[in-house]
């Protein structure tokens, strides 16, 4: 089936039961309604109290989070990869937890994580003139700090619990600089996920490649 053309069809615990690099290459395949429903699925499955499923996905489509890139350049920088990184995300911290590596407060933490850790960049990006790759939104909605940005669109759609709220907030870990090195540590000895999370990150988007 050709790329980019695909609705997905399968159980949830198909994919979630691939090797890793065999996962990319499957959501890869999926169109926006592909992605949509394998998330639909997820979330359903989840049972998190309190989400309302439909009105979380009609916002996450309608903000562009299915069909945006998840950087201009580095990793992810096709359309639709930031569905592709975030998901990929969650699977990897997912496969950690089923190995016994990692626990977490509430089973569905990491399908939350994943999909939530980079809800700031939905708008961050538009195609360049020329057609060619993608340039920074100069319309960008102002909330600045990339983590917090994602914090805020996410609490609009879920009440967080506070080891998912510090997941996100330091999911950069030391790439927030020096100055926040020990608030960073802090979170680390609170909730050992935070590290996993960054950890997540940096896997799916310097091995992984999105």
């Amino acid at each position: 089936m050709s790329t980019q053309n695909r609705e997905y069809p399968l159980r949830t615990e198909v994919i979630e039961e691939q090797d890793l690099e065999v996962a990319l290459e499957t959501i890869k395949l999926l169109n926006l309604r592909g992605k949509r429903n394998l998330l639909e699925l997820c979330l359903f499955e989840a049972e998190i109290p309190a989400l309302d499923v439909i009105t979380v996905l009609d916002e996450l489509e309608t903000r562009g989070f299915f069909e945006a890139p998840a950087s201009t350049k580095y990793h992810g920088c096709e359309a639709g990869d930031l569905f592709n990184h975030s998901f990929m995300v969650y699977l990897t911290l997912k496969k950690w937890t089923k190995a016994g590596i990692i626990e977490w407060g509430y089973d569905y933490s990491p399908l939350l994580i994943g999909i939530f850790h980079d809800l700031c960049k939905m708008d961050s990006y538009s195609l360049n003139s020329s057609g060619g790759g993608y340039t920074y939104n100069p319309e960008q909605f102002p909330l600045g700090h990339h983590a917090l940005a994602s914090l805020v669109y996410a609490q609009g759609m879920v009440k967080l619990t506070e080891e998912e709220i510090l997941c996100i907030r330091w999911h950069m870990g030391p790439y927030e600089g020096q100055d926040s090195w020990n608030l960073y540590d802090r979170a680390i000895k609170e909730y050992n996920t935070v590290l996993w999370t960054h950890q997540a990150d940096m896997y799916v988007s310097k091995v992984l490649g999105v």
